[in-house]
């Protein structure tokens, strides 16, 4: 009874501390860290970090961990704060278009290759938690007691350990945190926890967030030109609408009538070559004294050679319209061709653009903060056990 009293004041104590949790928030901006978890749905610009909601409990059960190091340090850990997360799926290939960097956090996160103060890559040992504290925000840093527990390798490989559970079909990364005393549990867990917000999740974020405004810039340059291509179309159908008359105007049917008015030129070149014959004969008539039914058949020559030229003039132009309208057409049709042609180009851009623009924000949403089970961490004692056991 006695025990379950003392039990319970100290987890009173330990949900009243004022350490790592009550450090200076950003503050709250429309997609910043800040906004509550509902907002993680929206479409956002910025890396949403929600605030955390942890239970700390303390259990009386004892939790047995065998000495896995010939380290007396070791034994001054008696207690062990267990909390479960649930980590991101691959992002996919697309992650790759992040920078080197947050390509090996990714894969650190799908992978749950945490807790170890390496992380090996193909060519090199990575380390993480010194990673993880540069990639934090100024006003998220880690106090220097916190911090330098992480980046130590020997103190974080002894506090720290990691093993992966499955509860009810789902996966987790289950992290025991070893501490000396209950009271330095909470810090501990809320400091790495912030290690994997704001030095893991939050750059990530950023790297899509990224890669998406990249992607908007031509998305938008896409849509404007697409609309104006679309008007170009519909101006372009409009003159169409005025020129139906010479619909069956096709490009055979031009050459015939050009050829027709290349024949009417050489008609009306006889034809003003007649009529310039017949007023020389007639400014001749002074000098050569034509008789009088001379002239007249001249006249009569010339009067029927001038109705000929209206008529072949009048045939001309008409001619010349049907051309000029029906080339107008066909240039018309090819430019509303030429058009919808582009118009579907740009629309299967633009649609590949926006699928990858949802693909970089749904890989964004993949790493929001890992959710821990249920919003609770659980302090037990820890009963060491010999290795041999």
């Amino acid at each position: 009874m006695k025990r379950a009293i003392i039990t319970c004041l100290v987890f009173i104590a330990l949900t009243a501390m004022h350490s790592f949790a009550e450090e200076p928030a950003v503050p709250p901006q429309p997609g910043s860290p800040g906004e509550t978890a509902t907002d993680a749905t929206a479409d956002v610009t910025q890396p949403l970090i929600p605030e955390r909601e942890l239970k700390f409990e303390v259990s009386e059960e004892e939790h047995p961990i065998r000495l896995f190091l010939a380290d007396p340090k070791l034994l001054d850990l008696r207690y062990v704060a267990v909390v479960r997360l649930e980590l991101p799926e691959d992002s996919g290939s697309y992650r790759r278009e992040l920078p080197n960097q947050l390509d090996q956090l990714c894969l650190a996160a799908s992978q749950g290759i945490f807790v170890g103060s390496y992380l090996r890559s193909r060519t090199k040992e990575w380390r993480v938690f010194p990673s993880l504290i540069d990639n934090m925000p100024k006003e998220r840093q880690l106090p220097k007691d916190i911090a330098s527990m992480f980046v130590d390798p020997a103190e974080s490989g002894r506090f720290l350990a990691s093993r992966d559970v499955a509860i009810e079909g789902k996966a987790y990364l289950e992290i025991q945190v070893r501490v000396p005393t209950v009271e330095r549990a909470k810090p501990l867990v809320l400091g790495l926890l912030s290690l994997y917000d704001y030095g893991l999740s939050y750059p990530i974020q950023q790297g899509f967030v990224r890669l998406k405004r990249d992607g908007q810039k031509p998305l938008v340059e896409d849509r404007t030109t697409l609309e104006r291509e679309k008007k170009d179309i519909s101006g372009c159908e409009e003159q169409l609408q005025g020129l139906k008359e010479f619909g069956d105007i096709n490009q055979e049917a031009l050459v015939n009538f050009t050829t027709q008015l290349r024949l009417i030129s050489v008609d009306l070149a006889g034809i003003n070559a007649r009529i310039e014959a017949c007023n020389k004969i007639l400014a001749s008539t002074s000098e050569k004294r034509l008789p009088s039914s001379r002239i007249d058949q001249v006249e009569t020559v010339k009067i029927t050679a001038e109705i000929e030229l209206v008529g072949a003039e009048a045939r001309k132009a008409a001619i010349r319209e049907i051309v000029e309208n029906g080339r107008r057409r066909v240039n018309l049709l090819r430019s509303v061709d030429t058009l919808r042609a582009q118009v579907r180009n740009r629309e299967s851009r633009i649609s590949q653009t926006e699928r990858r623009l949802g693909q970089y924000e749904a890989a964004r949403k993949l790493y929001m903060p890992f959710p821990v089970q249920d919003g609770k961490v659980t302090i037990y004692p820890i009963k060491w056990e010999p290795a041999g056991r």
